[in-house]
């Protein structure tokens, strides 16, 4: 998949934006995480299928996770985390903001989806 991307950083961005539009769908559109009859029946799916677990280098390790618990979990990180920093007021209110390199993102993402993983 990388060699279609064309490289692997394009590849590992491009599957990053997906997860986070899946999460986004899955919070605002679907409303999956809320507390309502309809929430729950999505989750009890969603906790049938199966996430295999891997370590921090991406190997495989014995075990699995539901996918509606690691989503939540990856959700309340992911998105949650980012709504709560908007509302802050900013001492730096007015002026451009640089973004976060990659890299970071990269290393913040595979940190929060191994910590979702083992809660």
């Amino acid at each position: 998949m990388a060699g279609i991307a064309g490289n692997a950083a394009d590849s590992e961005r491009s599957a990053m934006k997906r997860f986070l539009l899946l999460l986004r769908q899955l919070a605002v559109e679907f409303d999956a995480f809320a507390d309502s009859a309809e929430a729950d029946a999505l989750m009890v799916v969603l906790n049938g299928i199966a996430l295999p677990l891997a370590d921090a280098d991406g190997k495989p390790v014995a075990g699995s996770r539901p996918a509606g618990d690691f989503l939540a979990a990856a959700s309340r990180i992911l998105l949650m985390r980012n709504r709560s920093r908007r509302r802050r007021p900013s001492r730096l209110a007015g002026r451009r903001s640089t973004p976060v390199p990659a890299r970071h993102w990269r290393a913040h993402c595979r940190r929060a989806c191994a910590y979702a993983s083992r809660r």
